[in-house]
């Protein structure tokens, strides 16, 4: 009798310790294919900042090309003013002082361009906050990206908190 009654708590514990083990399999089941998601969502976020940086880059070397084309036709249109005006003798100092200014104010407009487009974007983003678009709404309508409008936005506001003080 005493050997039956054993042998039922060993069959009982064994009942026990595949229900447990069940269990923990299942757990760890769970948890193996939350990592593979997450894994998965790592992937796609790296492989989204590799074509952001890729991007970035392709808009930096387009910007660079921009500009130093502007500087070579800067420096062409220079050169053929000192060139013309340096076969007539009598007016050589004269060519170089009017090719320089000419430069200066061609880099001051382009510099108030920007400053008017920047002002005007910033306008837009505050115009359109007062009116209850969301950062990514704003996005979209400007044809520009989150980011740059949660800076703008960030900055709009730093810019009025530190008025009112």
């Amino acid at each position: 009798m005493g050997s039956s009654i054993l042998i039922l708590i060993g069959l009982g514990c064994m009942f026990f310790a595949v229900i447990f083990i069940s269990k923990h399999s299942k757990k760890e089941t769970e948890i193996y294919s939350d990592i593979l998601i997450k894994y998965k969502d790592i992937k796609d976020y790296s492989d989204t900042m590799e074509q952001i940086v890729d991007n970035l880059d392709k808009l930096i070397d387009s910007f660079l090309d921009k500009h130093n084309a502007l500087q070579n036709n800067m420096e062409v249109s220079s050169r053929t003013t000192i060139d013309v005006e340096n076969s007539k003798d009598e007016k050589k100092a004269d060519s170089i002082s009017i090719t320089e200014d000419v430069s200066e104010e061609n880099n001051e407009i382009m510099q108030k361009k920007y400053e008017n487009k920047k002002k005007d974007l910033n306008d837009q983003v505050r115009e359109l906050k007062k009116l209850g678009f969301s950062n990514h709404e704003i996005a979209k309508k400007l044809g520009k990206g989150i980011r740059e409008i949660d800076i703008i936005s960030k900055m709009i506001a730093l810019r009025d908190r530190n008025s009112f003080s």
